[in-house]
Formats: structure tokens, sequence, C-alpha cells
């Protein structure tokens, strides 16, 4: 049974599809690369058209949210990337945490520091140990700290990340 999948607009498998099964850890991790190439070279509707058939196969974790959040980021879609990431906050585990983690470090580079730090202090508090609550935890230790430490008193924009 295949359902609506809320980032990519097409057809999700689940895990009782039998293509569900064929696309392994490592074959994601090579299309991952491979999306991560095509958007680095520029390429980005095939870079674009990666991370969406990533989705297509396996929208539980969380490599395709990150990788198509990048080339929407890039294209200047700065809201289409962040709306993306919202949705790992339903996925499972380390996915939901490296997912979330990611979104915490483009709102700090949108400039949306406090937005970040409710985010990733959840992630940090979880009491998990894996690679998205590291993220999360330095994040929060380094650029929302300084992030934070530069934003106006009263309001206004805060200041760029530099990057």
């Amino acid at each position: 049974m295949t359902t609506q999948g809320p980032a990519t607009g097409a057809a999700q498998i689940t895990a009782k599809d039998p293509v569900y099964h064929v696309a392994t850890e490592d074959d994601l991790v090579m299309l991952f690369e491979l999306g991560n190439l095509a958007r680095e070279q520029g390429k980005l509707r095939q870079a674009e058209a990666i991370f969406r058939g990533i989705l297509a196969v396996r929208s539980d974790v969380a490599g395709g949210y990150m990788g198509l959040s990048r080339v929407y980021m890039d294209q200047g879609r700065v809201e289409e990337a962040l709306q993306l990431l919202q949705v790992t906050a339903a996925l499972e585990g380390k996915h939901r945490d490296l997912g979330q983690a990611f979104l915490g470090s483009m709102l700090l580079l949108a400039g949306r520091a406090r937005e970040a730090v409710r985010v990733l202090q959840p992630v940090v508090e979880s009491g998990r140990q894996n690679d998205g609550v590291a993220l999360a935890r330095s994040l929060l230790e380094n650029e929302a700290k300084d992030a934070l430490a530069g934003e106006p008193s009263r309001g206004g924009a805060p200041r760029s990340m530099g990057r």
C-alpha cells in the first residue's frame, strides 16, 4: 500500500511494499552523496530529483529531507526548506534527531536563532546518544549562543551568521 507523501507530493513506499526493502542503508548513502555532488556542482534540478527519489522510496530517513532542503536553500526557497524539515519531527529515533538538528542549523542560517534554540533544545535534552544529538548540542553551544548574543535586545533582525 502506498500513501501520499507530505513532503514530496509523490506516492510514498511503506514497509509493506517490496521495493522498500530493496533500498539498503548503503544505497541511500550512495544516493545521498550523488545528490550532494550534483548540488555542489550547481545541478540543482538533478539534485532535487535525486533527493525526491530518496524520499519516494524511504520517507522514514532524514537524509532525503536534509538534501532536498539544502537544494531549496540554494534556490532561495528558504521557507520551503524549513517547512520540509518540519516533517522530520514525525520520524523515529536517530532520524528525527538528525532532521531536527539540521532544521536548527537551517534556522540559524536564516537568522532565526530563537526558533533554532526551541528546535534544538529538546533534541539535546532527550538523553539519546547519536549524531543528531551531537550536532544539536554543538549548534546550541556554539552557533546559537553566538547568534543570540548578536541579536538586538528589543526585536530587530539578528546579525548575519557569516556563512
